[in-house]
């Protein structure tokens, strides 16, 4: 009987979203998502159907409880995670981004079990050092530093239709 192990490891998965800088939480489009690096193998269905499906629950929660990370929708409307070090550069280009690509999403665990999502405009999370950073920055440096840090810049800056 295969034994199915799954990294679970806060810090690997931290150092994960660090390395890829964007990354989707579970959805398949081509680009890297959390699940997939938890799981390891490409899975067929919801994620909530694989053996152990509350380990992956558990350890995508801790992810986006971690201040360094950005949930938001910037993906296709796919929950993306965003590592701090592009926050600058993607709040840059937020006008020629979809309305809430960047709004910040949480979910609100009630004391009965339910689950309430929320979701905070840039000006709502982004500091007021970050925004005035990110008003300094020009277009063109604005994409160069994206292609500079993210391994699939190509790919992520056509998806969110910035080139």
């Amino acid at each position: 009987m295969n034994t199915i192990t799954y990294e679970t490891s806060s810090d690997i998965l931290k150092e994960f979203v660090k390395q890829e800088k964007i990354v989707l939480e579970s959805a398949r489009i081509g680009l890297p998502s959390v699940v997939g690096f938890i799981v390891g193998f490409d899975y067929k269905g919801s994620w909530w159907s694989l053996p152990k499906s509350s380990i992956i629950y558990n350890s995508l929660q801790t992810l986006r409880e971690w201040d360094r990370i950005l949930v938001c929708t910037l993906l296709k409307g796919k929950i993306t995670f965003v590592y701090d070090d592009v926050w600058p550069y993607l709040i840059r280009l937020s006008n020629e981004l979809p309305p809430d690509a960047l709004s910040k999403i949480e979910e609100i665990h009630s004391v009965n079990g339910s689950h309430k999502k929320t979701t905070c405009e840039i000006n709502c999370w982004a500091s007021k050092e970050l925004l005035d950073a990110s008003n300094s920055i020009s277009r063109t440096e604005a994409i160069d530093k994206l292609y500079l840090y993210i391994p699939n810049a190509e790919r992520i800056l056509h998806e969110i239709h910035v080139l």
